[in-house]
């Protein structure tokens, strides 16, 4: 098929200013081998919509993000996300418009959200899906019009058996976890399995907002989260929000991978060759195959627990056990008014990764407490 056919894959992509990010000489000559570059657009951009009720950060991104990524290459952009739909349809439309140059998959109407994207080179045909977890914003039923394609909708795992009956090399693209943890959940080492049974050759994550490890099964590899690509709409002190890794997808007489780790700072993004990071990102890896994995990912949900009955005592503006002096001042004032935060208490059940994280929390915690 004469040169090699290389995809490249980032990960979460919000900044506030485009003009103060620099490619660093190695990346960006990595990216620009590529015949791909996908990354995944977090906010939409700018727009005379009206904001979501929801819990959590509200976010938008400049409209020169878009014409920015374009000019760097990235031409597959994912919009299966819990952000993208922050300022409702308005939003997502104005967004979709934007990116004039590049595919974008993964949200729109509902049959948008969930169709796959293709692109024929060489002979070859790729296709592209992306799904979210279930926040806000994501289709769940027939009966909406527009979002965000939810992972475990019933219509997805047939989209998955029918898209790869129709391509070379079935790109999914997911968006779901637990924010700021080095391990996914069982529970969706088990779905993205499960996808790679369907017919998926590679599973790309993102949402933790830091790197998790990866692992082949059936000889397809699952990248848990590549971590941050940019993202500066939110700050944060985790000590590899500023850290990712791009992953270079090889397709040649066979299909190999690249992991290439890099970190930002003060809007630099080059490759790290930092042992610290590397370390953390073997150990991640080491982990998914370690006896210890469940042992380890039920006493991070038992250690997370009281985060979470605290956002629930947040939400019902029930007495406090601790917290902030901001936190405390919230409490007695919902207290006092009787109100009850709806979203932030649907988000905590509705989304798998919250739902599953506190009842093995729980779980966990009637066990060893």
């Amino acid at each position: 098929m004469g040169e090699p056919f290389k995809l490249l894959f980032f990960g979460d992509f919000a900044a506030q200013n485009p003009q103060k990010i620099i490619f660093g000489k190695i990346i960006n000559d990595i990216i620009n081998s590529a015949t791909i570059s996908v990354c995944n657009f977090e906010a939409p951009v700018e727009n005379s919509g009206l904001a979501m009720k929801k819990s959590g950060s509200i976010l938008k991104q400049p409209l020169s993000n878009v014409s920015f990524l374009e000019s760097k290459g990235m031409n597959f952009i994912q919009l299966a996300n819990n952000h993208i739909m922050d300022y409702g349809i308005s939003g997502l439309l104005e967004t979709k418009k934007a990116f004039e140059k590049a595919n974008y998959f993964g949200a729109g109407s509902i049959t948008e959200a969930y169709k796959p994207v293709y692109y024929c080179l060489a002979g070859l045909k790729i296709a592209f899906l992306a799904f979210s977890h279930n926040e806000f914003g994501a289709i769940t039923s027939d009966n909406e019009e527009y979002g965000v394609a939810w992972i475990n909708h019933k219509r997805v795992d047939q989209i998955i058996r029918n898209t790869k009956k129709e391509c070379d090399y079935l790109i999914v693209m997911t968006h779901a976890g637990v924010e700021l943890i080095n391990l996914p959940l069982p529970e969706w080492r088990y779905r993205y399995k499960e996808f790679v049974d369907f017919g998926a050759d590679v599973i790309i994550g993102s949402h933790p907002h830091v790197p998790q490890g990866w692992e082949y099964y059936n000889g397809k590899p699952i990248f848990y989260s590549l971590g941050n690509f940019y993202f500066d709409l939110i700050e944060h002190n985790h000590k590899y929000w500023n850290y990712g890794i791009a992953v270079e997808m090889i397709i040649d007489n066979d299909v190999n991978f690249l992991v290439h780790p890099f970190n930002v700072k003060q809007g630099l993004i080059e490759i790290t060759n930092s042992k610290e990071f590397k370390d953390y990102i073997d150990n991640a890896c080491a982990l998914l195959s370690d006896d210890v994995y469940d042992k380890y990912v039920d006493d991070l949900s038992r250690s997370y627990l009281m985060n979470y009955v605290i956002s629930m005592r947040d939400g019902v503006g029930m007495p406090f056990i601790r917290g902030n002096l901001r936190q405390k001042i919230k409490y007695l004032l919902r207290r006092f008014c009787g109100e009850i935060d709806y979203p932030l208490l649907l988000n905590l059940f509705q989304c798998e990764s919250h739902r599953w994280f506190i009842e093995r929390g729980i779980k966990s915690g009637m066990l060893n407490g």
